[in-house]
């Protein structure tokens, strides 16, 4: 990590609430991530709702595919959400699933699902930040259309690879400057207006391919749709 994100991480001090360690912190991370709370807290029941109905999106589904293939075992879920993709990837062969979200509600919709569906043994839920937990072994980190959702992309590239994953999975929007030019314009009137609304970021896949090549992972499948890109990493363990 570099000395520029370890001295601002010096500024997140950890607080306990009812699910897991967390933090308060001064930085932009603390705003925005009270904000993505609230967009999918609001959200919640629409999403479980769309999920019902629809199933799981493709995208999802091409991510699950790629840690089935590589037979991992235990599985990291950021940004879970209700918990359907979850319980879809132990559907499909693997043991267990960590699921991380900000949202209570999102949670709590989860809790309910794998209950339903007596995988508790197999799964284990945290209402919280994913740049808060403490590191554990896994063979896959999962971000689903999560890296579009925080505001700063190499952290939470970081954070995944701090859990030494065989396996780090992700979608997000697809890189376009026509749509990154938008959001730049859109955000720039919420802070002239003063707004308190959530608005997505772009990544840079050309920044992640290079993040995560310094950290010995290279790329082994891209599917791009429309508006997504998904790519899977594998370590390269040579």
């Amino acid at each position: 990590m570099s000395e520029k994100r370890l001295k601002r991480n010096k500024i997140i001090f950890v607080m306990k609430n009812r699910f897991c360690d967390t933090y308060m912190a001064t930085s932009k991370w603390s705003n925005d991530e009270k904000l993505i709370t609230k967009a999918f807290d609001n959200e919640s029941e629409d999403y479980f709702k769309g999920y019902e109905k629809k199933s799981i999106p493709k995208t999802a589904e091409v991510q699950i595919d790629s840690i089935i293939e590589a037979k991992s075992s235990t599985v990291i879920d950021v940004g879970s959400g209700p918990g359907v993709i979850m319980i879809k990837m132990l559907d499909q062969g693997v043991q267990h699933v960590t699921g991380i979200d900000l949202s209570p509600k999102m949670i709590e919709i989860a809790q309910k699902e794998i209950e339903k569906k007596n995988l508790v043994a197999k799964t284990e839920l945290i209402e919280g930040s994913f740049l808060e937990i403490v590191p554990k072994k896994v063979d896959a980190i999962f971000l689903h259309r999560v890296l579009c959702c925080h505001p700063d992309r190499e952290v939470m590239i970081d954070k995944s690879v701090s859990h030494d994953p065989n396996i780090i999975t992700f979608t997000s929007l697809r890189d376009w400057k026509l749509l990154r030019g938008g959001l730049v314009v859109v955000k720039g009137i919420r802070k002239l207006i003063r707004g308190k609304f959530f608005l997505p970021f772009v990544p840079r896949f050309s920044e992640i391919d290079e993040q995560l090549k310094k950290e010995g992972y290279y790329p082994i499948t891209t599917y791009k749709s429309k508006l997504w890109i998904t790519k899977t990493y594998k370590k390269d363990l040579k």
